[in-house]
């Protein structure tokens, strides 16, 4: 399944904030909205790929221009994370697709 980057959003809001509170300097968000918006961007504008991690598939974007990273469920139908990386690393996650 294809995430609908427009609306996807975080499964727990108490997830949204700790990730937002922990990356939002390094993602240059000065608000919540901006830290959302960053992470439905790179999921549009990312090139898509799957990892295992902690026992389970997960989806991740990774806009390599921005070094961004979104990651979602396998389902695809909530964020678990918004950080920036190095392109190396996705290629290192557990299993990645990543080409």
């Amino acid at each position: 399944m294809s995430s609908d980057a427009g609306s996807v959003s975080w499964a727990k809001r108490s997830e949204f904030e700790r990730h937002y509170r922990k990356h939002r300097q390094e993602m240059g968000a000065r608000t919540r909205e901006a830290y959302l918006g960053s992470a439905r961007q790179t999921i549009r504008l990312g090139t898509r790929f799957t990892y295992f991690w902690n026992g389970r598939t997960h989806v991740g974007y990774f806009h390599r221009q921005t070094r961004r990273l979104t990651t979602l469920m396998e389902d695809e139908g909530a964020i678990l994370t918004h950080y920036r990386t190095s392109e190396r690393q996705v290629r290192r996650f557990p299993d990645s697709t990543y080409n």
